[in-house]
């Protein structure tokens, strides 16, 4: 079935609808209101016997087109209400992720983190947004990212590779990480863990 055909479908019930609740009272329309110029149309039409039915048809017309409009609204709200429901959940869902996830540009700086890449960075309170992610890294393991990065396959697999990062408290640390080419262009997804942790399971 074309869009079109569909559109016109739906068009359809949703005049059925809006004339099937005037007809039982339970249309909100109380507080629709009209111009002058078809205020002024419908009393020319009710003030003639021959033209009184074509006022009463189109005071009903537009009393139809309000329903249909109000409808149509709650619709929207509701849609809209369910969406900021979903993106609510999947920002849940990147914020608890039990590994530590990225945003980072093809700079390499990083757009978003979640907090288990906030503990494994080392930060603190999201500081490392805006920040390298070479940044955090050795001098040998920020190069080989740099060019990780710039000859990321477009599809396919993550790539994997552990990089040592700047060492916070005592030695160097090394993390695994995941990079794939986001769906958003010019930017890749990490995911990160702990590759010492990981080895001593």
């Amino acid at each position: 079935m074309s869009a079109i055909v569909k559109a016109t479908r739906n068009k359809s019930e949703l005049r059925s609808e809006a004339a099937f609740r005037l007809k039982i009272g339970v249309a909100n329309s109380a507080d629709w209101c009209l111009g002058a110029d078809t205020l002024g149309l419908l009393f020319k039409l009710a003030s003639s016997p021959e033209t009184v039915m074509d006022g009463l048809k189109l005071l009903h017309e537009l009393q139809t087109h309000q329903v249909e409009l109000e409808m149509q609204q709650q619709e929207l709200e509701h849609s809209a209400q369910q969406h900021t429901k979903q993106m609510d959940k999947l920002k849940s869902y990147f914020e608890h992720a039990p590994f530590g996830y990225l945003i980072v540009n093809r700079d390499g700086e990083i757009i978003h983190c979640n907090s288990a890449a906030v503990m494994l960075l080392g930060s603190k309170n999201k500081s490392c947004v805006g920040q390298r992610f070479d940044s955090f890294c050795t001098v040998l393991s920020a190069y080989g990212l740099q060019d990780l990065l710039m000859h990321a396959v477009v599809e396919g697999p993550p790539v994997m590779c552990v990089l040592e990062l700047k060492p916070g408290r005592g030695r160097p640390r090394r993390m695994q990480v995941l990079i794939n080419k986001s769906p958003e262009e010019g930017q890749f997804l990490f995911g990160l863990s702990s590759y010492d942790q990981l080895l001593k399971v």
